[in-house]
């Protein structure tokens, strides 16, 4: 999957070989999302931000060597893969930590999982887009509901508010949200959502 910068390849590029930090922002924004989504299939949210962010100080320390942006896609990507590979072997052997590590070993399917997982991504940041134009308490108690899982219950209880409150701030920000993401982009989720909930690893 294309990623789209403001730069030409090539200034880009130039611009961070002569380690322009604006310019490595542009890249550490454009992949740091889509290899967290990957990094998460396999460890924990605080391992996976741990290895991304040992990823990208190595990137900074090499990345003249580079000669395009695909080339330095596929670094992180074999560099993210690797390091969830080292972070398994550490924790411990599971059923699921095992399958894992296999699932991580054939470079065939990781590579196909980490482009799935920047479509994810893509999505999961459109809808969060959406998701922040709403009213601030709709906003928050869409983002406990869908992002974090909790019941109406418990979202109530947690901001002190009765659950009808809660029920009817949830409905009206799911009507919203259904105006402006297209069914499209829904359809794709979902379907990613079904494939992935059941990811080899989740911490």
């Amino acid at each position: 999957m294309a990623v789209n910068l403001p730069y030409d390849e090539e200034k880009l590029l130039e611009r961070i070989a002569e380690h322009d930090q604006s310019a490595f922002d542009e890249i550490y924004n454009s992949y740091y999302e889509r290899l967290l989504f990957f990094a998460r299939k396999f460890v924990s949210l605080e391992s996976a931000e741990d290895i991304l962010s040992e990823a990208f100080v190595k990137l900074w320390a090499r990345v003249a060597q580079f000669k395009s942006l695909p080339e330095v896609e596929q670094w992180l990507r074999v560099t993210t893969k690797n390091a969830c590979i080292d972070e398994l072997r550490k924790e411990g052997r599971t059923q699921k930590k095992e399958e894992a590590y296999l699932y991580l070993m054939d470079d065939r399917e990781a590579h196909e999982l980490y482009f799935k997982s920047a479509l994810e991504a893509e999505l999961f940041g459109k809808i969060n887009k959406e998701i922040n134009k709403l009213p601030p308490l709709t906003s928050r108690i869409i983002k406990l509901s869908f992002l974090q899982g909790l019941s109406v219950d418990e979202i109530a209880s947690q901001l002190n508010l009765s659950k009808q409150v809660v029920y009817n701030k949830k409905s009206l920000g799911i009507k919203a949200l259904r105006l402006s993401i297209s069914d499209q982009d829904l359809a794709f989720l979902v379907i990613l959502l079904l494939g992935n909930l059941d990811s080899l690893y989740l911490a």
